[in-house]
């Protein structure tokens, strides 16, 4: 959880152009190997089991 909260801090500061737009790739990243695969993919089987 600290990692995902750390890694929506630094998307907002690319966002906000306070950090180079090239960071993205790395934040990218940073997020689904630190659980925003696994968070993405419960969506989904989430979403396909309410349908």
């Amino acid at each position: 959880m600290v990692v995902y909260l750390r890694s929506q801090l630094r998307r907002r500061d690319v966002l906000r152009a306070a950090r180079p737009m090239s960071d993205l790739d790395s934040l990218v990243s940073d997020w689904r190997t630190n659980g925003g695969d696994q968070v993405r993919q419960e969506y989904l089987d989430a979403l396909a089991a309410a349908s």
